[in-house]
């Protein structure tokens, strides 16, 4: 597989890859582009450009692309099992709970997009003000730069994906070295369900 920038799959600048090993046997499952300097700069630039997108999309939207996610996810449950047992030696029973918990993480998130984001507050306690309320309203703050472990990488890739565009952010992701795959896959999902391509970038390095 390749890294995944602005919705398309690429190589490193450099040329440089990792081989991905099943620790269990030493078998080779993959490889992915080793992501330098150069490419997490180009990523950034694109999750600007996503970021200004985002922040304006309506929360409905949001809602719908990060639950679409969530279902895209349990329905591909026994690819993403098995690709997980390969890459990251998880036994057949954690990895299921992993990935299912992946799919509720993005569908959980989903719904706390319709929260209300705001709150107002009487401001009566300052002379002249007592028919004024002030607001406070929450906004994006921007590119959100995620890293993700070897041991839940999907899961807490949930975590921390769904989180920063459910709050109208992009996000640019270092994945685990060892075993990027599943990661990898689970943005191809995100694409498909509808999510902007230039929000989300995952690379692998070190």
């Amino acid at each position: 597989m390749k890294m995944l920038i602005g919705g398309k799959w690429l190589d490193a600048e450099d040329g440089r890859t990792i081989v991905i090993h099943n620790p269990a046997t030493l078998e080779s499952v993959g490889e992915v582009p080793r992501a330098g300097a150069p490419d997490i700069d180009r990523a950034v630039q694109l999750a600007k450009d996503g970021f200004r997108t985002n922040r304006r999309r309506p929360a409905h939207e949001r809602h719908h692309y990060l639950s679409r996610t969530g279902e895209l996810v349990l329905r591909h449950l026994d690819e993403l099992r098995t690709l997980m047992v390969k890459e990251n030696g998880k036994s057949h029973f954690w990895a299921d709970i992993e990935i299912r918990k992946t799919a509720e993480i993005f569908q959980t998130v989903a719904e706390r997009v319709k929260d209300p984001v705001g709150a107002t507050y009487p401001m009566d306690s300052i002379e002249g003000c007592e028919s004024q309320v002030a607001m406070l309203y929450r906004q994006p703050v921007g590119i959100v730069g995620a890293i993700v472990p070897f041991n839940f990488p999907a899961e807490m890739l949930a975590y921390k994906v769904a989180g920063a565009l459910a709050g109208g952010n992009a996000v640019v992701v270092k994945l685990p070295e060892d075993c990027p795959l599943t990661c990898l896959r689970i943005g191809e999902l995100m694409l498909e369900a509808g999510v902007p391509p230039r929000v989300f970038h995952f690379l692998a390095g070190y």
